[in-house]
């Protein structure tokens, strides 16, 4: 009897650990979370670039006002992200699953934008009279 209980708490500690737990109702879903960091990250990208040059403008107001404009496109509160991404941290497997995919689509966008401004050079007509 004792045995069976030993192997049954076993067999259900491997599935809850293996198996993929849904965040609970107050926290972002994992590809809402994405596309807001996804934005966050372009929002410090555009500050870092751009304003740090512009010596009229602070960087950190203008990034707290990127923010505000992310948070209301995505209808999201301050508050809710930072619950969500306090979950996620506490959560670092689905966090790293967020991270890899954002990172490949940073990828993918940089060999996109590389691709587009390769101009095939013309190839010379090698048969034509001259």
């Amino acid at each position: 009897m004792i045995r069976v209980l030993v192997v049954g708490l076993f067999v259900s500690m491997i599935f809850s650990c293996t198996g993929k737990s849904k965040p609970p109702d107050d926290v972002l879903p994992p590809l809402k979370m994405q596309e807001l960091l996804w934005d966050l990250s372009r929002a410090d990208q555009y500050t870092q670039d751009l304003i740090l040059h512009d010596t009229l403008k602070k960087p950190s107001e203008t990034n707290k006002e990127l923010y505000t404009q992310v948070f209301a496109i995505h209808k999201v509160t301050p508050a809710e992200f930072e619950k969500s991404y306090d979950y996620y941290k506490h959560h670092p497997n689905e966090l790293r699953v967020m991270l890899d995919s954002l990172q490949a689509r940073k990828s993918r966008e940089i060999e996109r934008s590389l691709l587009e401004n390769v101009k095939p050079r013309p190839v010379a007509d090698t048969l034509s009279v001259k």
